[in-house]
């Protein structure tokens, strides 16, 4: 999304949703937010952790993720070339 639209963006949606900008987000939608210089990230890491000494596994050594580590996300998503019908 271009930078140059996102003030018309937030004032559209203020205006239909009563939006209000607190700032840099820090909390959304059961994630932590935390951002640097190279992007905004997203992480579970508090919940895991709670999640892990409720069930007594936080000592348990981890194992390797199905997912590719390192992926970068863009715009146009991580399978740009994929299409779902």
């Amino acid at each position: 999304m271009s930078l140059m639209i996102l003030p018309s963006l937030i004032n559209d949606l203020d205006t239909s949703l009563a939006l209000k900008t607190l700032g840099s987000v820090n909390y959304f939608l059961g994630f932590e937010a935390y951002h640097d210089p190279t992007g905004v990230y997203l992480t579970q890491t508090t919940d895991t952790s709670d999640l892990l000494l409720k069930a007594g596994t936080e000592d348990c050594k981890p194992c390797s993720t199905p997912f590719t580590v390192g992926v970068r996300f863009t715009d146009e998503g991580p399978f740009p070339k994929l299409c779902l019908v």
